[in-house]
């Protein structure tokens, strides 16, 4: 899909601010966000005002799609439909701060002379064009839904790069909102890589030792947003650390639901021969 940040595009788009069709027409979205349980659900009903669009639609030429993205956590997610009202289910710990919605229309197929009366007359003067599959057909004002501002636990610990930090290892810092585990730009890199597919042996390294970490910090950092998302966490489970903090290593454990089981069985399944 093409993106619609600069204001020249190579066919009529629809868009606030932009004339490229005749007044009356318009496409907005309105939209809300709950919770339920540990997901957080996200229902966009879109009103588009033109019919040149609508039959696209209708003829299976193009899609409503809605992309929901989220600044502090980097997390993407797009849904397309068919019809004008789309929910969407992210889990809750992929995001923290904001919600940010945009509505879009986009070509599902190639489309060939494409030229309207509801395009502008400037628009339909310079003749017809071709559209590509993929193409931004309309894209609506894009809506903000604020999250809870504590967040979640896995939300508040992040992998940062740092130059300074001796190749093959890492450090922890606490910094107003996150717990950052602070590696090397090529560990950063290789780490960031692999996440998806290995955080079972992530869990028990430096995840386990982040947390660690953020449990004996937390009394010095009562007003951050990570210790405050770490307090409701262990409240939420019924565990309750102790002053000295001996124990740390097997809460962090069991927050991380027993890593070290995890990383064993993904071993396993990685066939790997003794």
């Amino acid at each position: 899909m093409t993106t619609h940040e600069h204001l020249l595009m190579p066919h009529p788009v629809l868009r606030p601010e932009v004339s490229d069709y005749v007044e009356g027409t318009r496409f907005v979205m309105e939209s809300k966000a709950r919770h339920i349980k540990e997901d957080v659900v996200v229902d966009a009903r879109l009103v588009l005002q033109c019919a040149t669009l609508q039959q696209l639609i209708s003829d299976n030429a193009a899609s409503f799609y809605v992309m929901a993205r989220c600044a502090n956590t980097y997390h993407r997610h797009a849904a397309s439909s068919k019809d004008p009202v789309i929910t969407i289910k992210i889990p809750a710990g992929d995001l923290s701060g904001r919600l940010v919605l945009t509505p879009y229309v986009i070509a599902s197929e190639q489309i060939s002379d494409f030229v309207s009366e509801e395009h502008a007359f400037e628009v339909r003067n310079a003749g017809s064009v071709d559209i590509p599959p993929g193409s931004i057909l309309a894209v609506g004002a894009s809506d903000e839904v604020q999250l809870d501002k504590v967040g979640s636990l896995k939300s508040c610990i992040k992998l940062v790069p740092r130059p300074q930090v001796q190749k093959g290892t890492y450090t922890i810092e606490a910094e107003s909102e996150f717990i950052a585990i602070a590696v090397d730009p090529e560990m950063y890199k290789d780490v960031f890589r692999m996440r998806t597919h290995a955080n079972a042996i992530f869990y028990p390294s430096i995840y386990q030792a982040a947390i660690e970490y953020a449990i004996r910090e937390m009394d010095e950092h009562p007003d951050s947003r990570w210790a405050r998302a770490l307090q409701k966490t262990l409240n939420d489970r019924n565990i309750k650390p102790d002053d000295s903090m001996e124990d740390a290593y097997l809460h962090a454990q069991a927050l991380l639901e027993k890593p070290l089981a995890r990383m064993v069985e993904w071993i396993k399944g990685r066939d790997i021969d003794e």
